[in-house]
């Protein structure tokens, strides 16, 4: 590979969705700074802010093999019932927070796990819940997430979408049949294409997310992936690169799967090949990893990732879920019994890890989200983060991977390509080892 092409030594794949970073080192919250936290919300905020509400649910029925999010084999109908109900208790605590009812909830995201896998009566119950806790505006984007073998079931599509959910969303990650296997993916293709259909009929629009560098992946293998997706008219395609995180199957049976990676270069082909190939067929790359078709744009990653000012804020409920609130990083009890455990105890919120954010990670934070945005409109940053960043920027520009005007500075394609290099460019030494120890 050529060195215009090489702007760095190694190309790795980094955990830097949230930001600032909580360690589970030196941010484990005490009594003290939970109250902060309380107080802080019930400061009403001057300038209201957008935000999401982003809900955890961790159970699954099985595990891919490169998955890091905090989830547990799906249990019994008693303990489901359990989690709801501390949901709910959550939910309540924060709704009736000054501080929480003066954001402006934009979007909605049940993720986890896998929150198809609750009962029918459980989704009913969970999603009214919702809305009517935060009074949510009926045209909120709503998104549930699934897994194929409990999506597909139409009793629950009918009651997510009674319930105002304007999204839904799984992941199908490969179509291969090798590489379904070498991830630990369990439902075969005929299942994923009746999820398909039952989901449209519903009145859905299709989306899924897809990986590269999974074992087992080829070139070819990469491009059916891609192929098959817009065969099934998936308005949505999310494509994330594989993270080795040290604590997943992938990474710790790696000697069983010698060979199988693809290398470096192939992986950056094949990030490349997916950019060509998606925006030739008419979709517009929203951020680092979504793809949409016009009109059918979401904004729930956006928000994730600062809104585009730096500003946005998340709401974060149910186990292990992390959050972001009036310049507080917070991340909740895990595991699941730790959370359950949270209503007997007298802590205001279920909170174990808390981080107060400084000045300066906040004028940070806009810069660390500009690669996984895409770019930034410099009316959103002040002259001071600017001229902080001013020979970094600048160094990038000469490396071919920014390029800035008057309005907006934005990734080149090879700035793309390297993006989770780009967000280590804005860390300090402190936040990058924060960063590290998420992986190891």
């Amino acid at each position: 590979m050529s060195s215009q092409i090489m702007p760095y030594h190694e190309r790795t794949a980094l955990p830097s969705y949230f930001f600032p970073f909580l360690s589970p080192n030196s941010d484990k919250a005490t009594e003290d700074d939970v109250e902060y936290f309380h107080q802080k919300l019930n400061e009403k905020c001057t300038s209201p802010r957008q935000a999401l509400l982003y809900v955890h649910i961790p159970f699954c029925d099985s595990f891919c093999h490169f998955c890091t999010f905090y989830r547990i084999h799906t249990p019994s109908i008693d303990a489901m019932e359990s989690y709801v109900k501390v949901l709910k208790k959550e939910m309540q605590a924060y709704a009736k927070m000054p501080y929480i009812q003066s954001l402006k909830i934009e979007s909605v995201y049940f993720g986890g796990g896998s929150p198809s896998v609750l009962s029918p009566r459980l989704i009913d119950e969970l999603l009214s819940w919702t809305r009517d806790c935060f009074n949510l505006k009926p045209n909120v984007e709503f998104t549930y997430e699934g897994e194929v073998r409990t999506l597909k079931d139409m009793e629950r599509l009918k009651v997510i979408r009674k319930n105002g959910c304007t999204r839904v969303s799984f992941g199908v990650q490969s179509f291969d049949r090798k590489v379904r296997k070498l991830a630990g993916l369990v439902p075969p293709f005929e299942e994923i294409l009746e999820c398909v259909k039952n989901i449209r009929d519903v009145g859905y629009a299709v989306n899924i997310d897809l990986m590269y560098g999974l074992p087992g992946q080829t070139m070819a293998t990469w491009k059916d992936d891609l192929s098959q997706a817009v065969k099934l008219s998936a308005t949505n395609i999310d494509i994330y690169d594989t993270i080795h995180y040290a604590t997943t199957k992938l990474v710790q049976h790696r000697h069983k799967l010698k060979g199988e990676f693809p290398i470096e270069d192939d992986r950056i082909e094949m990030l490349r090949y997916a950019l060509q190939y998606l925006s030739q067929i008419g979709y517009c790359q929203e951020t680092i990893e979504d793809f949409a078709l016009p009109g059918k744009e979401y904004q729930m990653k956006k928000l994730v990732y600062g809104g585009g000012d730096g500003r946005s804020e998340t709401i974060g409920i149910g186990a292990s879920s992390i959050g972001f609130l009036n310049n507080v990083a917070y991340r909740n009890f895990h595991p699941f019994q730790d959370y359950i455990n949270w209503l007997t105890t007298t802590r205001k919120l279920p909170i174990a890890l808390s981080y107060k954010a400084s000045a300066e990670d906040i004028s940070t934070r806009i810069m660390v989200y500009l690669p996984k945005l895409l770019k930034i409109e410099k009316k959103n940053i002040t002259r001071d983060a600017i001229d902080k960043y001013r020979t970094t920027l600048d160094r990038l520009k000469e490396n071919g991977l920014i390029e800035e005007d008057d309005s907006v500075i934005k990734l080149t394609e090879l700035g793309i390509i390297w993006a989770d290099n780009l967000v280590a460019e804005f860390l300090t030494a402190r936040q990058k080892q924060k960063m590290w120890k998420l992986m190891y």
